[in-house]
């Protein structure tokens, strides 16, 4: 999962790669986007889902890494903005995971 809404997917643990694509229902900008396999072998993404803001933050889970569902809202207040400039915007948008589902 990348900026832009490009997913990859490997079926052989990384050896090879497909082709990036940009799934119809992963609506996302130019912030960053997490994906990972959690510790029960399920899969969680966090990003902001909106094509111009960075906020709200939200979670979604899903069985195979390539469907999700359940979105929830992991951050929807706005915070204050942290680093001025043009391509700057407010909200939760620096994502990142230490160890899911331990």
């Amino acid at each position: 999962m990348c900026k832009m809404a490009f997913v990859t997917i490997s079926e052989d643990e990384g050896k090879t790669w497909s082709k990036p694509v940009n799934p119809p229902t992963l609506i996302v900008g130019a912030a960053k986007i997490w994906g990972q396999r959690t510790s029960d072998g399920r899969f969680a993404a966090v990003y902001n889902p909106s094509r111009s803001k960075r906020y709200p933050l939200v979670l979604v889970h899903g069985d195979d890494g390539k469907e999700f569902r359940d979105m929830r809202v992991v951050h929807g207040e706005f915070p204050y903005l942290r680093y001025p400039g043009l391509y700057k915007d407010i909200g939760p948008q620096y994502v990142g995971f230490g160890r899911m589902g331990g």
